[in-house]
């Protein structure tokens, strides 16, 4: 490909300009590594685990494709800060950089970083756009688990962090521990757990169980649910995790107000809020668009030919006159 031959001014104003694309790659770089990383850290505990179980995660690396997306980008911001420099250098006319070394950054450094940035994009859209699924049938899931027969204590300690990290209860509110079928926003969410089929949560019962409330409970056969007390508003003291409804039924006392003492928001929705899941998105899709214009600049400074500036004007007289 036959390049344009440029100016020395044209070729000292591309060549700053590539050297502001990859500077502003290498802060972008910089910024997507410690978003991600911030992110999966500060809320490992919980969602990791959650997410591993829903059946859209069968790769088990699935929860840490944020993470890993997060370093592959710092592995690449050294190789914009040696652009800057040379592209600092290459502002005059003469470099100090060898013809064969200029060609072997561009091609194994430069254009290595952007193909190894392009899948850190692909795997940040793949946990995203898996994110919800993922987290609503993981929730689900610890839901389906977390009293009773079915117990799994990992999954209920790691539903009760999420709860309580996140100010929030359930799918969509605190009615996913009482009716069945849930509404359509927790069916959703829910992204069709068997759980969703009809049958009763383990979490409510309608008749004096081992599982019950309390032996009031048991003499009068009133039946009850249980809301886990990390659904309760942190500014109620009053809140108790268990709620009387009536006998072979799972419409709530009418006394019961559950906004006065649980958590109203989903889980789902408080997590995606919280977590500010497009921003990631967008900081690696920067980091990648920024990579690209700075390739193609980085290009046409190495391979375009430098026109010299001939001297123009009439040539001065001699200053000494012969006397």
């Amino acid at each position: 490909m036959q390049w344009p031959t440029l100016t020395v001014e044209a070729h000292a104003g591309i060549a700053m300009f590539a050297c502001m694309l990859h500077f502003l790659a290498f802060v972008f770089g910089l910024l997507a590594f410690g978003f991600n990383t911030w992110t999966f850290f500060v809320n490992q505990h919980g969602l990791a685990y959650i997410i591993s179980l829903s059946s859209y995660t069968k790769v088990a690396v699935f929860p840490y494709l944020q993470v890993t997306s997060g370093f592959w980008a710092l592995l690449t911001t050294p190789l914009q800060t040696v652009a800057v420099c040379f592209h600092l250098d290459q502002r005059h006319r003469k470099t100090r950089w060898a013809p064969r070394s200029i060609k072997y950054f561009q091609y194994f450094g430069i254009y290595a970083a952007f193909l190894v940035t392009a899948p850190c994009l692909a795997m940040n859209m793949a946990y995203w756009f898996r994110f919800e699924k993922s987290m609503g049938y993981g929730i689900a899931d610890a839901m389906s688990k977390y009293i009773g027969e079915s117990i799994d204590v990992k999954a209920k300690e790691n539903l009760d962090w999420l709860q309580m990290h996140f100010q929030c209860c359930g799918l969509s509110g605190p009615e996913d521990y009482i009716w069945l079928p849930w509404s359509k926003k927790a069916l959703k969410y829910a992204n069709g757990h068997e759980v969703t089929h009809g049958q009763r949560l383990p979490t409510c019962f309608t008749n004096a169980t081992t599982y019950g409330p309390s032996e009031d409970a048991h003499r009068v056969k009133v039946g009850g649910c249980y809301i886990p007390f990390s659904c309760c508003r942190r500014d109620n003291l009053e809140c108790s995790g268990w709620i009387d409804v009536y006998r072979h039924s799972d419409i709530l006392a009418p006394e019961i107000d559950l906004e006065v003492f649980y958590n109203d928001h989903g889980c789902v929705e408080a997590v995606k809020e919280n977590l500010k899941t497009a921003f990631s998105l967008i900081l690696m899709g920067c980091f990648l668009a920024l990579q690209l214009l700075g390739n193609l600049a980085s290009q046409v400074v190495v391979a375009s030919p430098v026109k010299e500036k001939k001297p123009t004007g009439k040539k001065k007289p001699d200053s000494k006159k012969d006397k």
